[in-house]
C-alpha cells in the first residue's frame, strides 16, 4: 500500500513539474533556443571632443605585398582596400587671443592649422583577393599589407591637398555660420604652412 502511495505521489509531482515547465515555456520565460548574453559595461573615460570634421577623402587601393626570399618562392598577398582620410580643425586650440575686433562690424578669427583627424581602412568593404606561398605567414602578411595601405592613404591625402581643402571648406561652412550668429563680418586666418621637405 505504501509503495503504491509513493508511486502515485511521485507521478503527481512529476506531472505537476512538467506542467509548470510547459506553462513557463509557453510564456517565453524559458526558451532553450534563445541566446542570452550578459554585459557588465562601465564608462572608463569621458573625453571632450573639439575637432570639427571638414573634408573627407575616400580611397580605393589594390595592394600587392610580398616578401623576397632567397631559397623559397616569394610569399605574396593581393588585397583590395577601401579607406578614408578626414581633415578637421581642432577648436580646443582656440583661445580669446585668437579673436581680434576690428571696429564694430568685423571679427578676425585665427584658426589652428587644419590637420588629418584620422585615416581608416573600411574592412567591411576591403577583401583579400589572392595569396601565394604564404603558408603560416598569411595572417601576418595580410595585417602588414593593411598597415601599408593605411600609410599610403595618409600620403595620398596629403599629396591631394587635404589640408588646403579643409581650409576652403572652413570658409564655406564656418564663415557664414559665424556671421549669422554674430551679425559681423568674419575673416578666417590660418597659420602659414612651411613647405615640407620631399613634398611631391
Amino acid at each position: 500500500m505504501k509503495k503504491l502511495f509513493y508511486l502515485v505521489l511521485t507521478l503527481a509531482i512529476g506531472f505537476a513539474a512538467a506542467t509548470v515547465v510547459l506553462s513557463v515555456r509557453s510564456c517565453n520565460l524559458i526558451d532553450p533556443d534563445r541566446p542570452v548574453t550578459d554585459h557588465n559595461i562601465i564608462v572608463e573615460k569621458v573625453v571632450g571632443m573639439g575637432k570639427m570634421e571638414l573634408v573627407q577623402y575616400q580611397f580605393q587601393d589594390l595592394v600587392a605585398h610580398e616578401i623576397i626570399k632567397d631559397w623559397w618562392p616569394d610569399p605574396k598577398v593581393l588585397l583590395f582596400v577601401k579607406g578614408e582620410a578626414v581633415g578637421c580643425v581642432d577648436f580646443t586650440k582656440i583661445d580669446s587671443a585668437a579673436i581680434t575686433h576690428v571696429g564694430d562690424s568685423v571679427l578676425i578669427l585665427r584658426l589652428p592649422q587644419p590637420e588629418i583627424c584620422y585615416t581608416r581602412i573600411d574592412h567591411d568593404s576591403s577583401k583579400v583577393f589572392d595569396t601565394q606561398y604564404t603558408f603560416w605567414e598569411e595572417a601576418e602578411m595580410v595585417e602588414e599589407a593593411y598597415k601599408q595601405a593605411e600609410k599610403e592613404i595618409l600620403h595620398a591625402a596629403l599629396k591631394g591637398q587635404i589640408i588646403e581643402n579643409a581650409k576652403k571648406q572652413a570658409e564655406l561652412v564656418l564663415k557664414p555660420t559665424l556671421e549669422a550668429l554674430t551679425g559681423r563680418e568674419i575673416h578666417l586666418q590660418f597659420p602659414v604652412m612651411e613647405p615640407r621637405e620631399g613634398n611631391d
